[in-house]
């Protein structure tokens, strides 16, 4: 049986999987979303350089064959990203 992996931490992205009948395993990847290398990055390409980062750090640890979900989020104004949405 393939299993779904989520590879985030958000309560609110495993809560929205469940409501719709999805139940992932979650595995928290670690990555530090701080790091200085992302700090060059524009917010659409810090997210999905962070959701890539975490999907093949989990890789490593997840069951062969898994489907994972790599995510990420941020707050955008004005061209800059000012962090997680509250």
């Amino acid at each position: 049986m393939t299993q779904l992996i989520l590879a985030s931490s958000s309560a609110s992205r495993l809560r929205l999987l469940k409501s719709v009948g999805i139940n992932p395993i979650v595995m928290v990847s670690g990555v530090d979303e701080d790091a200085k290398e992302f700090d060059s990055l524009l917010p659409a390409e810090l997210v999905m350089a962070l959701a890539i980062l975490k999907a093949h750090t989990v890789k490593n640890s997840a069951p062969e064959g898994s489907i994972i979900i790599g995510c990420d989020s941020t707050f955008e104004f004005n061209g800059k990203s000012l962090g997680k949405p509250g």
